[in-house]
């Protein structure tokens, strides 16, 4: 079953990404930020009360809850800003660097020595990071690296997903002291709480807009909670990596769409860049 938790969180994760960049035409990203978690929140608390889900939580959950919240935050602030101002098809195989930020955290502070394997497999990402951008190799060999690492949205998604790869250890703990849903609903809440104090002048501001964008943030909002409880169920049901090679399925899936119903360019290159760059996400974590 945590293949198909994890399947379902890939997909929604591609959708969510092309609604919440239609969302950011019209409104500052912090704004998007905010209004996804407002609507996430009350169907995720309702899903919560289906399950009858009832837990007592310890002090240590709350701690490893509210260091998850604010290593989100950071990190989703950072997505959210580079979708608004990048092609998703350019920006989405980018999250296939999180698994090697794991590989480097582990090497650094857990002393563990990575395989051969894993190895060519952040070789493998590496070189789908080339492709994402190969027709630049006109202009010099290194060309596609330095057009690709150069651009600052590029730059604040990695910073992004560098932080992502530090989140689930914390998440995976909150999960086994309470469980999937209430570690996702509790982390949430926090993130709404830390966020909402620095934009609550943007919501004057801009609230004709806000309000004109709900029936996208109640489609964020309702199936995204089914999102994020697939998710952490799959967290629960199986060993972190794996869920989280499968979880890099969306970015396939987010090429696509970005053709498809954006009709972004140079979707065959970035296609192959992001297939190869999620082979060597499979090397990292078997």
């Amino acid at each position: 079953m945590w293949f198909i938790y994890s399947l379902f969180f890939a997909f929604w994760t591609s959708t969510g990404l092309l609604i919440i960049k239609k969302i950011s035409k019209n409104l500052n990203p912090r704004l998007v930020f905010f209004g996804q978690f407002a609507f996430l929140i009350p169907f995720q608390l309702l899903l919560l009360l289906v399950l009858g889900q009832n837990i007592i939580l310890s002090a240590n959950f709350y701690l490893i809850i509210t260091i998850a919240a604010i290593l989100d935050l950071i990190a989703f602030n950072f997505s959210f800003w580079s979708i608004k101002n990048e092609e998703i098809s350019l920006i989405s195989p980018i999250a296939s660097f999180n698994p090697v930020f794991v590989t480097i955290f582990a090497m650094i502070f857990l002393k563990e020595t990575p395989s051969l394997i894993k190895w060519i497999g952040v070789i493998i990402i590496v070189l789908g990071a080339y492709l994402l951008n190969i027709s630049e190799v006109k202009g010099g060999l290194l060309k596609p690296f330095k057009r690709l690492f150069s651009n600052r949205s590029i730059q604040a998604f990695l910073i992004a997903n560098l932080i992502w790869g530090i989140t689930p250890v914390f998440q995976k703990q909150a999960i086994k002291a309470s469980s999937p849903m209430m570690a996702s609903v509790s982390e949430n809440i926090l993130v709404l709480l830390f966020l909402t104090p620095f934009i609550l002048r943007k919501i004057k501001q801009n609230f004709k807009d806000f309000k004109e964008e709900i029936p996208k943030f109640l489609i964020l909002g309702s199936i995204g909670s089914l999102g994020t409880f697939a998710a952490y169920t799959a967290f629960s049901l199986v060993y972190i990596g794996y869920a989280s090679a499968i979880f890099k399925l969306s970015t396939l899936f987010s090429i696509i769409i970005a053709g498809v119903f954006l009709k972004e360019t140079n979707i065959k290159e970035r296609l192959l860049g992001g297939a190869v760059m999620f082979l060597g996400t499979i090397l990292l974590v078997i």
